[in-house]
Formats: C-alpha cells, sequence, structure tokens
C-alpha cells in the first residue's frame, strides 16, 4: 500500500517536472521571439 502511494507521488512529480519543461520551452522561445509573445499569451 505505502509503495503504491510513493509511486504515485513519483509519477506525479515526474510529469509535473515535464509540464515545467514545457511552460520554460514555450517561455523561452516567446522571449527569443519577442512579436509572437501575443500569439503564445
Amino acid at each position: 500500500m505505502k509503495k503504491q502511494f510513493l509511486d504515485r507521488i513519483k509519477n506525479i512529480f515526474k510529469n509535473f517536472q515535464k509540464h515545467l519543461e514545457r511552460i520554460e520551452k514555450s517561455y523561452t522561445f516567446a522571449n527569443a521571439f519577442p512579436k509572437y509573445n501575443n500569439i503564445l499569451f
């Protein structure tokens, strides 16, 4: 029971990390190309 719970938390954290990386990439992209800011945000 406890192991399943820990695995679930690990998975949630992994997904969250991927999500953050994606946000970071699109944010970096937006900063690199300011004229596209209005499209992205």
